[in-house]
């Protein structure tokens, strides 16, 4: 009896470890080149071709973020970084070679998404 009791105690242990452990689990971000380029476009709209605006990076930021490793995740980093130098440099003599670079830089997301969802 006193043997059944320890088992049926063990098991009861283990169960809420179980429990514990898994309800404690952080979620892990989906990554989505759907909704990345979905995302660089909602944002390449909203700045209206204006990569120095400022407007709307927590949609790019989301983008990246949103990004399976690889070609798109690469060229979106890519493009945030450009985006902020172009951003930072305006008013100087960098400006308009920041600005092309990062529109260059688009352009090349946009044709990583073309290749990831055609059509």
């Amino acid at each position: 009896m006193a043997d059944e009791a320890f088992g049926l105690t063990s098991l009861a242990v283990a169960v809420l470890i179980l429990v514990a452990a898994c309800s404690s689990a952080p979620a892990v971000p989906v990554h989505s080149a759907p909704t990345a380029c979905k995302d660089f476009r909602n944002w390449f709209l909203a700045i209206d071709g204006n990569v120095t605006s400022g407007k709307d990076s927590s949609t790019l930021t989301a983008a990246v973020h949103a990004a399976p490793s690889g070609a798109l995740y690469r060229d979106l980093s890519t493009l945030e970084s450009n985006v902020q130098s172009a951003t930072a440099a305006k008013g100087t003599g960098l400006a308009s070679g920041e600005r092309l670079l990062a529109l260059e830089t688009a352009q090349t997301v946009e044709s990583d998404c073309q290749s990831v969802n055609p059509g």
